[in-house]
């Protein structure tokens, strides 16, 4: 590529602001040359936010190296290097370059041999495409960096739900075991008192029902003696009493 020499060295007394491009009073090329250097600048700006800034003249920089479009004896691509190169394209404060300012310093800078400047653009084109790829797949590489972190995030937020749930639902379960553990035991106490309350009640009545029965028993008995003759109480009394005796035998 044929760039002039000049256009890297230092200038002897740069202003804070702006630097005093060599050429400002030159006017901007038109036709098919100024129409190839403003596709540069289209090209150059990777961003696509209509200007040209020091932080992609320093990839460009970079890339042209990279691609070995300059011998390993230029020597690397350095911040302070790109600083100078833009101050001299005329780069504001911030480090932007405006479309005009970069036009007339490539039109001053690059070869006037059409045969060169033509090889000098397409070294360009192929450095602002490689460039351009590279910041595609940092800026891929980025989205997919933010989406997995995104991802884990979300990920651990549904994780640290879930074990809310769960805990919550652990601690309605045991609530619902007391409560329920509790009924049922209040319940079964409940239960027993009355079926021991009925034993007793059951105790008393079969006991007055024997009572009222034996008193029966033996109010009739009484009264079928009566009407025996005495010889037939004694053989009565006789019977009842082997009846007894039977029965307790067999006991």
């Amino acid at each position: 590529m044929c760039i002039r020499d000049s256009a890297y060295t230092t200038p002897q007394q740069p202003s804070p602001s702006r630097s005093i491009s060599p050429h400002p009073d030159r006017p901007v090329p038109e036709g098919s040359r100024g129409s190839a250097l403003r596709e540069l600048y289209r090209a150059f700006d990777l961003d696509a936010d209509g200007t040209v800034d020091a932080s992609e003249m320093l990839l460009l920089g970079r890339a042209r190296r990279s691609l070995g479009q300059k011998s390993p004896a230029s020597g690397a691509w350095t911040p302070d290097r790109n600083r100078v190169l833009i101050d001299r394209m005329g780069a504001d404060a911030l480090g932007n370059i405006g479309q005009e300012d970069f036009v007339r310093f490539l039109d001053w800078a690059m070869s006037k041999d059409e045969e060169e400047f033509n090889g000098t653009h397409e070294q360009f084109m192929a450095c602002a495409i490689a460039c351009r790829s590279q910041k595609v797949e940092m800026r891929e590489h980025m989205l997919q960096v933010m989406m997995h972190k995104n991802l884990s995030m979300a990920w651990n937020k549904w994780d640290e739900y879930a074990e809310e749930r769960k805990n919550s639902r652990m601690l309605l379960r045991r609530g619902v075991m007391r409560l329920t553990s509790g009924r049922y035991a209040a319940a079964m106490s409940t239960w027993r008192d009355r079926a021991a309350e009925l034993l007793r009640e059951r105790q008393l009545l079969e006991g007055a029902w024997a009572r009222f029965t034996h008193v029966a028993l033996f109010a009739a008995w009484n009264g079928w003696l009566d009407l025996l003759e005495d010889d037939s109480k004694e053989k009565a009394m006789r019977a009842l009493l082997y009846m007894m005796k039977r029965q307790l035998a067999m006991a």
